[in-house]
């Protein structure tokens, strides 16, 4: 019997880091001041679909291992029970 865990990734959309030459891209002015964004903002258009990518990129070496990412969630297969993630998020700091 396979137990499967997801890992809810939702805080690091903030995380992702934009290159910099594309820091002009998502820079904007305030009578204050001018921000430029070094990190993904979540309400850029795309957000979404460049965290999946980057996040499939990542666990590439890991495909059918029972690594899996869907949008922002990261989802584990443990065929065997031995299978060893931690979450913060939603394990409390626990091994599961």
């Amino acid at each position: 019997m396979n137990e499967f865990w997801k890992i809810d990734r939702y805080k690091e959309y903030w995380q992702a880091p934009v290159l910099n030459e594309d820091w002009a891209k998502l820079s904007f002015a305030t009578p204050d001041w001018t921000y430029k964004c070094v990190v993904l903002l979540f309400k850029v258009q795309n957000a979404s679909n460049v965290f999946m990518y980057m996040m499939r990129e990542l666990f590439e070496q890991l495909r059918g291992t029972g690594v899996s990412n869907t949008m922002d969630d990261l989802l584990l297969a443990a065929p065997d029970k031995c299978f060893r993630a931690t979450s913060t998020n939603e394990t409390n700091g626990t091994t599961i």
